[in-house]
């Protein structure tokens, strides 16, 4: 159950972008499917919560589409979507060209290693060649080696040739290694009048299977978590034996949790993975243009997998010498410790993103090194020599410095 077998192939797409350039509309025209589930956002034609939807290639392999919202105060929302899918769609209005919100999505994207991104540029009937083809020029320079795409929705126009990109996509995508213990990020849940509590979200990691018994992490559960027994699973969209990394999963739950416990974020885990901690290490990577210094133990708000919480950063390397009030400059790449407000269940290599505490600013994102921090010692250099060993995407070549 913890090897590093290949699953099924396919492919999680994300949308990205400013509000109102078309990303909803564009999503609808792949799939038949109106992402705005809302009253409200129907009403008001805009995208407030996620939005899911699924095409089926004519190989099989199916495309998983999560479309986010693209307004400046749903930038919390965009976050927990955008994590752990394999290709970023950029949208861009015609007419209106890269935005403030155009520029933050991308940034979000590469703080959370979404490495691969296509560009669509949709509203293209109503605007003039010369306007699509400077636009064009605009994302070539933003996203050099993203493919390109100028559609329209309503016509239909441009269409065909991004379905067939996305297609080719999910059937030559590499399946996602399924190494390690399930892991699943809560998105929401629900009751389904004759089956019982549903729990959907992304898997992180691992293969889950119908009958195995999971724990769910929840703000009052504690660091046992609440013991759990899948009784059905739909990934990407189909009832299914099984669900893994990569995947949309939609989990059918049965044991002693009431709906109302259980909150977005919230962890769904093998109960052999490891417990929640209140601290973890990790490796930082602060924005080259931060409007303001970090300060040591300064208040952030921490983004992990779909769940927010408030933290304070630990610095724990030297770095550049910091200010004399204890500001650290922005571009660095530091090792640090986030001291939590309630435990969270994390993993080495879980990407985040952290926000100032009042959520204006994004400030940095990286990865997590050591799920379970000391809180005495922390900066001893023994410590700090193996989280630089940590710090590696491989785990058999971190293993190799290890011996």
């Amino acid at each position: 159950p913890v090897g590093d077998a290949a699953g099924v192939a396919g492919v999680i797409v994300a949308t990205a972008g400013h509000v109102d350039h078309g990303k909803t509309s564009l999503v609808r025209q792949l799939t038949g499917v109106n992402t705005d589930r809302l009253e409200e956002e129907q009403r008001r034609g805009m995208t407030i919560a996620l939005g899911f939807a699924y095409r089926k290639t004519a190989a099989g392999p199916a495309i998983g589409f999560i479309d986010v919202p693209g307004h400046r105060r749903f930038i919390n929302t965009m976050i927990s979507g955008i994590r752990g899918v394999d290709l970023g769609m950029l949208v861009v209005d015609a007419h209106e060209g890269v935005m403030p919100q155009t520029l933050e999505h991308l940034r979000v994207m590469d703080l959370l290693g979404v490495r691969e991104t296509l560009a669509v540029i949709t509203k293209t009937d109503s605007a003039a060649p010369e306007r699509v083809h400077a636009l064009s020029e605009t994302l070539r320079g933003l996203l050099p080696a993203a493919p390109l795409f100028p559609v329209s929705s309503l016509t239909g126009s441009g269409i065909a040739p991004l379905l067939g990109e996305l297609d080719a996509r999910a059937v030559t995508n590499r399946a996602r290694s399924v190494r390690g213990h399930f892991r699943l990020s809560v998105d929401r849940a629900f009751v389904l009048k004759g089956t019982g509590l549903i729990v959907p979200g992304t898997a992180m990691a691992g293969r889950v299977t119908v009958g195995d018994s999971l724990r769910l992490y929840t703000a009052r559960s504690g660091s046992e978590g609440v013991k759990l027994r899948v009784r059905g699973i739909h990934a990407q969209d189909e009832a299914a034996p099984t669900g893994q990394a990569g995947q949309r999963c939609a989990l059918n739950l049965v044991g002693d949790v009431d709906r109302a416990e259980i909150q977005r974020g919230d962890m769904l885990a093998d109960a052999r993975c490891v417990a929640p901690s209140p601290r973890f290490d990790a490796c930082l990577r602060l924005l080259d243009d931060l409007p303001f210094p970090l300060k040591h133990l300064q208040p952030v708000k921490l983004y992990l997998g779909a769940r927010r919480l408030s933290a304070r950063v630990y610095f724990l390397d030297a770095g550049t010498p910091p200010a004399e009030d204890g500001r650290v400059v922005a571009g660095q790449e530091r090792l640090v410790q986030f001291i939590l407000e309630e435990p969270l269940q994390v993993c080495w290599g879980d990407r985040f993103l952290i926000q100032d505490d009042s959520e204006s600013v994004i400030l940095g994102g990286g990865a997590v090194l050591s799920p379970h921090a000391p809180q005495w010692h922390k900066r001893r250099a023994p410590r700090l020599v193996r989280l630089r060993i940590l710090n590696q995407e491989e785990p058999a070549e971190i293993l190799r410095h290890c011996l």
